[in-house]
């Protein structure tokens, strides 16, 4: 073989030698890193990964949507948003919803080697229509709509809340989703005074934070007032209150009156002031009475006005005894002795007590018998004052009915609640009493309200001890 022949030979070899060289580079190229699925926040920065081998001498890019974004270490659309990190690692800064897809990283072989990952842009939810005005005001009985929308990604889920409680009135509450925003409206019918307060509309859907919204609900209507009772017992360098609970909207003003009087904010005597205190969904205007004086006493008159209308309430303040209530049980011991006892809540010390008793039968005809009680001195230092005391001369199984009044320097007190008691049956008798026996006072058609001349009740009890004994002494003969 000759040189020249040996040559080409040589070119031959040497151009063969690199073909092979280069399709073994060509087919050794491979992934080492995996495909991805990135859910990412919206504003967030991502690295997608590429990582390859024997790479040789090609090339590699990065696309989107058709659109080359990176070839090598060169960004192709260079606008800050993209940059290369490692070797071929594509990092997007301050994503968006534009952002979203698939990526490929490709590698100029053929057939051309890419690796597909996919980026999905996640968007916290974000109210975008509630009531312009952070207050809607309404009246009674009218209807009001409230309406909620927000964006997001995924789709946010709205809730409804009123002073951290949420709405459960599902049937008030409807829902519509767009392709751009879900929507939720709240309705509420028949408005009522309770309605009034703080409503928040909440939308989640898992991405960062949720977003919230309020707005206030007035609900306006006239006033109310809400005491408790109608009559206050005081006495003489008491501290007392005379309450005026109202619930109004909007806010009322409130004028007290005694004995017809007005007591103006500039008339009230020194001590005398309104004490405003707010309650749950009301507010106490009361007036107080640093040390009652007698000429203190009387009728009260708390007027509430706003511009929905008004409202008035009477409050009596008065020294005299309370309304006595019987402690005793209906069902006596004794055939003929019955003991009633009884309480009285007084500031002043009564200074006597009336009781009447009579037969309970159909007929409004029957005879009363009526006899004083004095109080006993352990009573005297406490408001609540307690009495008891025995009635005999009474038949058996029989039904009497029992008045109760109590009298102090300032009169006298209503009576007791109807009560009636029941004698036992016949031969169940009271052992013998170490007490007076009472004095019978007479006998009246009916209580009048008003106390005559009688003699102690502890007398009768005194009478039935030497009944009671004389008795014991014929049975011993």
């Amino acid at each position: 073989m000759n040189m020249g022949s040996r040559n080409v030979f040589s070119v031959v070899e040497v151009f063969f030698g690199l073909c092979f060289l280069f399709l073994w580079t060509a087919s050794g190229q491979q992934f080492t890193s995996s495909p991805q699925t990135v859910h990412v926040m919206e504003g967030s920065n991502v690295t997608l990964q590429c990582h390859l081998t024997n790479l040789g001498g090609m090339n590699v890019f990065w696309m989107h949507d058709g659109t080359i974004l990176t070839f090598n270490q060169l960004v192709m659309r260079n606008n800050g948003h993209y940059v290369i990190r490692g070797r071929y690692n594509l990092l997007m800064i301050n994503v968006t919803s534009h952002d979203e897809g698939e990526y490929r990283c490709q590698v100029s072989s053929s057939p051309v080697l890419e690796q597909v990952s996919t980026l999905l842009i996640t968007v916290p939810a974000e109210i975008k229509q509630f009531p312009e005005s952070p207050e809607v005001e309404t009246t009674l009985g009218e209807s009001v709509t409230f309406t909620c929308g927000a964006t997001g990604k995924p789709t946010p889920n709205i809730t409804w809340s009123t002073e951290d409680q949420h709405v459960d009135a599902e049937e008030n509450i409807t829902y519509t989703t767009t392709t751009t925003m879900t929507t939720s409206t709240l309705m509420i019918n028949g408005i009522k005074a309770q309605d009034d307060g703080i409503y928040t509309c909440t939308a989640f859907n898992g991405v960062g934070v949720a977003d919230k919204s309020s707005v206030h609900l007035k609900v306006l209507y006239p006033p109310t007032i809400h005491n408790q009772t109608a009559v206050i017992q005081t006495g003489p360098g008491q501290e007392t209150y005379l309450p005026c609970v109202v619930s109004a909207q909007p806010e009322p003003q409130v004028t007290w009156f005694h004995n017809g009087s007005r007591l103006g904010l500039r008339e009230l005597p020194q001590h005398k002031e309104i004490v405003v205190e707010s309650l749950v969904g009301a507010k106490d205007y009361r007036l107080r009475i640093k040390a009652v004086e007698d000429s203190d006493l009387g009728v009260y008159v708390c007027h509430v006005t706003n511009n929905k209308g008004e409202a008035r309430e009477e409050i009596v303040l008065t020294a005299k005894p309370g309304k006595p209530v019987i402690l005793s049980n209906g069902k006596g011991h004794f055939s003929d002795v019955y003991m009633l006892k009884w309480s009285v809540s007084s500031y002043v010390t009564p200074l006597v007590y009336s009781v009447m008793i009579r037969e309970e039968d159909n007929t409004t005809d029957g005879k009363w018998r009526e006899v004083d009680v004095k109080p006993s001195p352990e009573g005297e230092r406490s408001q609540v004052h307690k009495v008891s005391v025995s009635i005999p001369d009474l038949s058996h199984d029989t039904t009497y009915e029992v008045i109760v009044r109590a009298h102090n320097s300032y009169g006298w007190s209503d009576k007791n609640d109807h009560f009636v008691f029941t004698t036992n049956a016949a031969g169940v008798t009271a052992p013998p009493t170490t007490l007076p026996p009472p004095t019978e006072k007479g006998y009246n058609s009916a209580p009048n309200g008003s106390s005559s001349p009688a003699e102690s009740l502890s007398l009768w009890c005194c009478v039935l001890h030497v009944i009671v004994t004389a008795a014991a002494l014929l049975l011993t003969l």
